[in-house]
C-alpha cells in the first residue's frame, strides 16, 4: 500500500502542469524590453517562457541582448504574433530565436534591413537570421536571410508556415497552450512596469547622446569653478550611462563606478552636515547603480538577503552616525588661550613683579607679571593675557 501512496503521489507530481511565464513585447525593442525579457527569463526557469510579439522593430543591440536572454534560458521557450501584429525588422530576431513559433494568419516577419544600411551591420544581420533559421532546421538559410536583409522581403504567416519558419498557426494564447500540451498550466504574465520605461529612457541613443554632450560640460564647469561642486561627479554619471549605451563600457563597470561615487558623495555630505546637494546626487547615483544592477539580473529578495541588508543599513546608520558627529567636532572652534586661561587660578613659582616671574597654571608654566610683588608660593588669578604673558593678581587670603 506504501509503494502504492508513493506511486501515485510521483504520478500526481508528474502531471502536474508546467509553469508558464507570459511577457509580451510590443513597441519598439530597446533595453526596456530587454529588461522585461530579462525579468521574465528567471521566472521561467525549468518551465516555459512565451514571449508575445507586437513590434516594427528597434535597436540592433536590444534585439541581440533579447535573443541571447531567450537562447541561453534553460526553460522551453515559445514566441507568438497574435492577431493583428507584426514581428518585424529587429523584432524578428527575437521570433526565430525562440524554439517554438507559431503566427496568427495576417501576421508578417522579415523586412529586417538596418537603417543606415551599412554594409558590415547588414552582413552581421543576415548571418544572425540566417544562424537562427538553421537552428530551427530552415532550408535555404542564408538565402532567405539575405532577402531579409538586403532586400527588406517581408515574409507572411502563411509564407513563414510553409517554409518552415514557423510551427503552425495559433489565433490566442490558448491554442498556443493547447498545441504546447499545456492546457492546464498555470500562467504566470510579466507586466510592464516603471523600470521599463526608465531603462528605455535612459538607454535610448538619442539620450545617450544628450548625457554625453551634458556630462562633457558638467565636467568642463567643475575644472573651472573655484574647489568642489560636485558637478564634475555627476557629469561623469552621465559619461558612464552614454558610453554603455554606445557599447564601449559594459554594465557591470558603469553600476560599479556609480556606487563608487555615489558612495563618495555620501561621505562628503556627512563631513558637511546639511541637506546640500552632494548628499541628493550621492543617493541618485547609488539608486541608479541599484537599477542598473537589477537590470543586468532581475532578482528576487530572500529572507536571508533582507536580513542581511538590514543589517548593513543599521551599520551603515551607526558609521554615519558618528562620522557626523566626529566632522562636528572638528569643525567647533578652538578656544583662545585668553578664554582658556582667564579666571583660573595658579601658584606663583617665583616672585611676581611688574618685571615678571612664573607662575603654574592649569598644569603648566607660563612667564606672568604683576602690577604688585606676588610672594612665591602665593595662589595667583589670571586676570589677562599679553601674548604668552599672564597678567595675574594676588588671591585676598581667606
Amino acid at each position: 500500500m506504501l509503494v502504492a501512496l508513493l506511486l501515485a503521489s510521483a504520478a500526481l507530481l508528474l502531471a502536474q502542469p508546467s509553469k508558464v511565464v507570459v511577457v509580451r513585447l510590443e513597441g519598439a525593442i530597446d533595453e526596456g524590453l530587454v529588461y522585461l525579457v530579462r525579468k521574465a527569463s528567471g521566472e521561467a526557469q525549468g518551465g516555459v517562457l512565451v514571449v508575445v510579439l507586437n513590434s516594427y522593430g528597434g535597436y540592433l543591440g536590444s534585439a541581440d541582448r533579447i535573443v541571447e536572454e531567450i537562447l541561453m534560458c534553460r526553460c522551453r521557450t515559445v514566441a507568438w504574433v497574435p492577431p493583428g501584429a507584426k514581428a518585424a525588422s529587429a523584432a524578428t530576431l527575437v521570433a526565430i530565436a525562440a524554439q517554438k513559433l507559431y503566427l496568427s494568419r495576417g501576421a508578417v516577419l522579415g523586412a529586417a534591413k538596418p537603417s543606415p544600411p551599412d554594409e558590415k551591420v547588414m552582413e552581421y544581420v543576415s548571418s544572425r537570421i540566417a544562424s537562427l533559421l538553421e537552428r530551427r532546421g530552415v532550408a535555404n538559410a542564408t538565402e532567405l536571410a539575405r532577402e531579409m536583409v538586403y532586400e527588406a522581403k517581408a515574409i507572411t504567416a502563411d509564407e513563414a508556415v510553409e517554409l518552415g519558419i514557423a510551427d503552425s498557426f495559433a489565433e490566442s494564447l490558448e491554442e498556443v497552450l493547447n498545441r504546447e500540451g499545456l492546457s492546464g498550466a498555470v500562467v504566470k504574465p510579466v507586466e510592464p512596469d516603471l523600470l521599463r520605461d526608465v531603462y528605455s529612457l535612459i538607454f535610448n541613443p538619442m539620450v545617450a547622446i544628450a548625457f554625453l554632450l551634458l556630462g562633457a560640460l558638467l565636467l568642463a564647469l567643475e575644472f573651472q569653478v573655484t574647489g568642489f561642486q560636485g558637478w564634475g561627479v555627476v557629469g561623469a554619471a552621465l559619461l558612464l550611462l552614454a558610453l554603455y549605451t554606445f557599447n564601449v563600457v559594459g554594465l557591470s563597470l558603469v553600476a560599479a563606478l556609480l556606487a563608487v561615487l555615489g558612495t563618495a558623495l555620501l561621505v562628503l555630505e556627512f563631513l558637511e552636515p546639511g541637506v546640500q546637494v552632494f548628499g541628493v546626487s550621492g543617493a541618485a547615483l547609488l539608486v541608479l547603480a541599484l537599477l542598473l544592477a537589477y537590470y543586468s539580473s532581475p532578482f528576487a529578495l530572500t529572507t536571508s538577503a533582507t536580513a542581511v541588508l538590514a543589517a548593513v543599513a543599521v551599520l551603515c546608520s551607526l558609521l554615519a552616525f558618528v562620522i557626523i558627529k566626529g566632522a562636528e567636532a572638528l569643525r567647533l572652534p578652538a578656544p583662545s588661550l585668553e578664554e582658556r586661561l582667564v579666571g583660573k587660578t595658579g601658584i606663583a613659582r617665583t616672585a611676581i613683579t611688574p618685571r615678571g616671574g612664573v607662575v603654574l597654571v592649569e598644569s603648566e608654566l607660563w612667564s606672568a607679571v604683576s602690577s604688585e610683588e606676588i610672594p612665591p608660593g602665593s595662589e595667583v588669578r589670571v586676570v589677562g593675557v599679553d601674548g604668552l604673558t599672564l597678567h595675574v593678581e594676588k588671591l585676598k587670603d581667606k
